[in-house]
């Protein structure tokens, strides 16, 4: 698995990928307090492997490329 698959997508849209690859990450969130606010612009900005399982960063990017 190339990180650089999900990198800057969405939430939605890695999650989407990574199901067709089989993986089911834990989802951590950083960034702003209120990311529910800001859902439509949360952005993956890493992706690790700890051990056996998958985690993605996500964080909430201000202002989307428009």
């Amino acid at each position: 698995m190339d990180e650089m698959d999900v990198l800057g997508l969405s939430v939605e849209d890695a999650l989407r990928i990574l199901e067709q690859k089989s993986i089911v990450p834990v989802i951590r969130y950083t960034g702003s307090d209120e990311p529910v606010k800001m859902k439509a612009n949360q952005r993956v900005v890493q992706l690790s492997d700890c051990g056996e399982q998958w985690m993605i960063t996500v964080c909430s990017v201000p202002d989307v490329y428009r």
